[in-house]
């Protein structure tokens, strides 16, 4: 789980779009 928030954290400072990537990573 922390590595998951590390990465997400990552991914907001470089203006990533966070949604899209768990929208992505959590089946349906």
């Amino acid at each position: 789980a922390e590595m998951k928030q590390q990465m997400l954290d990552i991914a907001t400072r470089q203006g990533f779009d966070v949604t899209k990537l768990i929208w992505v990573k959590q089946p349906h």
